[in-house]
C-alpha cells in the first residue's frame, strides 16, 4: 500500500517524460524529493501494515491464514490494475508518440529544432506522456482499492476458506484458460488487442477456480481431466476456425466459446475420475493414433496450395481423439500393456509399409504415398487390437521382447546389407528381413522364457531401484532419407 502511494502521489520524475529536453537541476531536485517521499510512505505503509496484521489475528498469526489474506490481496491488485488497462487503453494519436526512437515527421532531419512541424510534434509526445504518467496513477490506485478489499474478503472468510495443493492447480487451469479468454474477448467485440486482458483474464479465472473449488472440492485428478478436455477444446475451436475463416475475429468467437465449454464439460464429467496407469497409457496412444491419423487424412484431402484444411482437419481429429481416449477411461479399464502393443504395431505397420516403398520405388504422388502408410499402420493397430483382445492369440504382457527382437533385427540387418551395398532398395529389404526374424524369434522366446521364471525380468524392461514404475517402449522409425532408426521411449508412473 506503501509502495502504491508513493507512485499515486510522488511519482517517479521523468518516468513518463520522452522529450529531448536537458535534465535540468530542478527535475533533479524534484526527483530527490519524490524518492523521500516514496522511501517514508513506503515506511509507513510497512509499519502500518504490520501493526493492523499482528492486531487482526490477535497477535498469533496462523501462516495458512497470512498466506490466503496475501493471496486475496494479490488477486484484487491484479483484477484491479487489469480493468484499467482493458478500458482505459491509448488514444490512437498518441500511440505512434510512445516509443523512444520515434521522431515523427522529423525522423530524416540531422536536426530536430529544424523540422517544420516540430513543435506540433513536441506537443503531441507532452500529451502522450501526460496520459501515461496519469493512467499508471490510476492503475496504482484502483490496484490499492482491489488488494484492500480481496485481502479483506480473505480475511473475513479465512476460517471457512482453506484452500490446498489441489485448490491451488485446479485454479491454476481456471487461470490459464480465463487468460485465453482475456485475450481474445476484445478481439471478438472490439478487433483489437487490448493491454491488460490477459493479466484480468488470468486473475479472475484463477479467483473463480479458487471459488468453485471452495464450494465443490476437487481432486488432483479433476483437474487432469478439466485441464485435458480444456486444450483438447481450444484445439478444437482452433481447428474449426481455421478451416472456416481467416479473419482473427471470427477465429475468436468461434475458438473462445468452444474453449470454455470444454473448461465447463471437464470440470463436470471429472468429479469422480480416478486416473490409473492403464488410463494414462490409453490416453497416449488414443491421442497419439488420433493425432496421426488426422493430420494425414487432411494432407490426403487437402488440394488446397495453403495447407489450412489440412492443418485444420489435424487439429479437429487430435482434439476429438484426445477428449475420446480421456473419456473413455470413465467408461472402461483398458491394460497398460494392451493400449502399448496396439501403439507399437501402429509402429510397425507404418515400418513395413516405408520400407516396402522404399524397396519398390514405385511411381506414386505424395498423397498416393501417404494413403499407403496411413493404411499399413491402421491395419498394425487394427490387427493388434484384435489379436491381444480376449478373442485373439496374442498375450499382450509378451510383446516387449518381440519388439525389442524386431528393432534389434532390422539393425542388424540393414547394417549387414548395407556392408555388402549402398543401395537404398538392398537395404530397406534388410531391414525388413531382419525385423521379421527379430519379432518371430522374440515371440518364440517369450513363453519359454516365461515358463523358466525369467518372463518378468526379460520383458517388463523395467527400471530397477527407482520410485514408482516405469517401463520402454520400442518401435522403429525410418527417416526421411531412408535411414533405419528407432524411436525409444520411457515412462514413468506411480510416484
Amino acid at each position: 500500500a506503501g509502495h502504491m502511494l508513493g507512485d499515486i502521489f510522488f511519482p517517479e520524475v521523468g518516468r513518463f517524460d520522452s522529450s529531448h529536453g536537458d535534465w535540468t537541476r530542478a527535475k533533479e531536485e524534484l526527483s530527490e524529493k519524490h524518492d523521500r517521499w516514496q522511501a517514508v510512505l513506503r515506511t509507513a505503509g510497512v509499519l502500518v501494515g504490520a501493526g493492523l496484521g499482528t492486531n487482526a489475528f490477535s497477535g498469533e498469526p496462523d501462516s495458512q491464514d497470512v498466506m490466503e489474506v496475501n493471496l486475496g490481496g494479490y488477486l484484487g491488485a491484479q483484477i484491479g490494475i487489469g480493468l484499467v488497462d482493458v478500458f482505459n487503453q491509448m488514444p490512437e494519436d498518441y500511440e505512434d508518440t510512445q516509443e523512444p526512437t520515434y521522431y515523427g515527421p522529423c525522423y530524416d532531419y540531422n536536426y530536430v529544432e529544424d523540422c517544420e512541424n516540430f513543435q506540433e510534434w513536441e506537443a503531441d509526445r507532452a500529451a502522450a506522456d501526460a496520459w501515461r504518467g496519469k493512467r499508471y496513477r490510476i492503475q496504482r490506485g484502483v490496484g490499492l482499492v482491489g488488494a484492500a478489499g480481496g485481502a479483506a474478503l480473505a480475511y473475513n472468510i479465512r476460517s471457512a476458506w482453506q484452500p490446498g495443493p489441489a485448490d491451488l492447480a485446479y485454479a491454476s487451469v481456471a487461470g490459464v484458460e480465463g487468460m485465453a479468454l482475456g485475450a481474445g474477448t476484445p478481439i471478438a467485440i472490439w478487433d483489437e488487442y487490448r493491454d491488460g486482458g490477459i493479466r484480468l483474464g488470468f486473475h479472475m479465472g484463477s479467483m473463480a477456480g479458487l471459488a468453485y473449488a471452495h464450494s465443490r472440492p476437487v481432486t488432483y485428478d479433476q483437474t487432469t481431466f478439466t485441464a485435458w478436455n480444456t486444450a483438447a477444446a481450444n484445439l478444437l475451436g482452433s481447428g474449426i476456425a481455421t478451416i472456416g475463416d481467416d479473419e482473427l475475429k471470427s477465429y475468436m468467437r468461434i475458438m473462445m466459446p468452444i474453449g470454455a465449454a470444454g473448461f465447463a464439460y471437464g470440470t463436470w464429467m471429472g468429479e469422480d475420475v480416478v486416473l490409473t496407469q492403464n488410463d494414462r497409457m490409453l490416453v497416449s496412444v488414443g491421442t497419439s493414433l488420433g493425432t496421426w491419423n488426422s493430420f494425414m487424412l487432411g494432407y490426403i484431402v487437402d488440394q488446397g496450395d495453403t495447407g489450412q484444411v489440412a492443418v485444420g482437419l489435424g487439429q479437429i481429429g487430435t482434439a476429438l481423439s484426445a477428449m475420446g481416449s480421456i473419456y473413455a477411461t470413465k467408461k472402461t479399464d483398458v491394460d497398460l500393456a494392451y493400449s502399448a502393443f496396439v501403439g507399437t504395431s501402429a509402429a510397425w505397420g507404418l515400418f513395413y509399409a516405408g520400407a516396402a516403398g522404399i524397396a519398390i520405388d514405385p511411381d506414386w504422388s505424395d498423397r498416393q504415398s501417404a494413403a499407403v502408410l496411413l493404411a499399413s499402420s491402421d491395419v498394425g493397430a487394427g490387427f493388434a487390437a484384435w489379436a491381444g483382445s480376449d478373442s485373439g492369440f496374442v498375450r499382450p504382457q509378451d510383446a516387449a521382447l518381440a519388439s525389442l527382437g524386431g528393432l534389434t533385427g532390422a539393425t542388424l540387418g540393414s547394417l549387414i546389407t548395407f556392408m555388402a551395398t549402398d543401395e537404398e532398395s538392398a537395404v530397406a529389404v534388410g531391414s525388413m528381413i531382419g525385423a521379421t526374424l527379430g519379432l518371430a524369434g522374440g515371440a518364440y522366446l517369450t513363453p519359454r522364457l516365461r515358463k523358466k521364471g525369467k518372463a518378468k525380468e526379460q520383458v517388463a524392461l523395467r527400471v530397477p531401484d527407482l520410485p514408482g514404475e516405469w517401463r520402454w517402449s520400442l518401435s522403429p522409425a525410418l527417416m526421411e532419407n531412408g535411414d533405419l532408426g528407432a524411436q525409444i521411449g520411457l515412462s514413468a508412473f506411480g510416484f
